[in-house]
């Protein structure tokens, strides 16, 4: 496996109608930003179960490299997950 794919593996997997909901465009969008990419930047996805899937991290890196940006903080971003994990935990328990 390579470390692309385990890396897309481990994250937040969104099949495109999802994605294109979550980020209010179209679907048609997210198959261009897959197929020819955004000026030279393609979407990164990987299929699965006959389904094509994309990342919540993968679009954050899109988006950061069209922008040239620097990638997000990988742990930064762990641990804001984990926090909404904990909350969410506390909250189901009435705490």
């Amino acid at each position: 496996m390579t470390p692309n794919l385990e890396r897309l593996l481990s994250e937040d997997a969104l099949s495109f109608p999802d994605l294109a909901q979550e980020r209010n465009v179209t679907l048609p969008t997210v198959w261009r930003w897959v197929s020819a990419g955004l000026q030279g930047v393609r979407l990164e996805s990987f299929r699965m179960g006959g389904k094509r899937l994309a990342t919540r991290q993968a679009f954050l890196r899109f988006i950061a490299a069209l922008n040239n940006l620097p990638l997000p903080d990988r742990a930064a971003i762990g641990r804001k997950k984990s926090v909404e994990r904990a909350e969410k935990i506390l909250a189901r328990a009435g705490i």
